[in-house]
């Protein structure tokens, strides 16, 4: 992992920038990862973030 992705939760929360080489590359794997890794289970989105983790443009990641 490298770097924090602001665009989700809030300013205390890192989500990666990049994700360990064995989580693919899919909304899906990325936010079981973060579940597994105990971050929220709605984080809020903060515009559009180039992870693709707010899919529906509900305003929550996962």
């Amino acid at each position: 992992m490298a770097g924090c992705d602001r665009h989700y939760g809030t300013a205390n929360v890192c989500v990666p920038t990049r994700f360990p080489a064995g989580v693919r590359a899919t909304t899906k794997a990325r936010c079981e990862w973060l579940a597994s890794h105990q971050y929220p289970k709605r984080l809020k989105a903060n515009g559009s973030g180039p992870l693709r983790l707010d899919p529906d443009g509900d305003g929550h990641a996962c």
